[in-house]
């Protein structure tokens, strides 16, 4: 089979590589020119062609800027995160600004925390990951001025692919929120 007609039969196949490989296809079948002129233009963007590629394949570099957690982001949460092996834990009081209604905190930094969570739990097994799913479920409202506990887990694993779950509980141990999603390994 020809480079960049293979099939894929599930998500967990797609590599970065197949991606590349795919796309320099697709470009260099679009042209109409003969072959000769095919392979002047593939000598001539072989070289910023790999260098692209070797960027699409770095692994992301730690700013210590998170908002969840970066200890050098000021208005950030700065959450220090316990990890064990597949699970993550941070303990968190919210701050009245990050509230939508009157000391009630925001649904989307609720989500946001929630998706730390579970990247943190992949980051336990040395993941580096990125959310590619994620489904939330708020079922009381949270406070802020309140303490909380945060906690994430790897539930599932499929090729490149981490299945992930995460909650939000109050000091009574009541679910506040929780999440589940899909993250991928890069």
């Amino acid at each position: 089979m020809p480079i960049g007609q293979q099939r894929v039969d599930n998500e967990a196949d797609i590599s970065p590589r197949f991606v590349f490989i795919r796309i320099l296809a697709l470009f260099f079948r679009s042209f109409e020119k003969p072959v000769e002129s095919v392979k002047f233009r593939e000598q001539r963007l072989a070289k910023p062609l790999v260098m692209l590629y070797k960027k699409l394949m770095e692994k992301p570099k730690d700013d210590r800027f998170c908002f969840v957690c970066g200890p050098e982001n000021e208005l950030g949460l700065r959450l220090d995160f316990v990890l064990r092996k597949d699970v993550s834990q941070a303990e968190l009081v919210f701050p009245a600004h990050l509230c939508g209604w009157q000391d009630i905190v925001h649904g989307g930094i609720i989500a946001t925390v929630l998706d730390e969570a579970m990247a943190k739990a992949a980051l336990s097994r040395d993941w580096h990951c990125l959310t590619a799913e994620m489904s939330v479920k708020f079922k009381i409202p949270c406070r802020s001025g309140q303490p909380y506990t945060l906690r994430g887990a790897i539930t599932a694993t499929r090729g490149r692919l981490v299945m992930a779950q995460s909650e939000l509980l109050d000091r009574k141990n009541k679910t506040v929120a929780s999440a589940s999603g899909k993250l991928c390994k890069i």
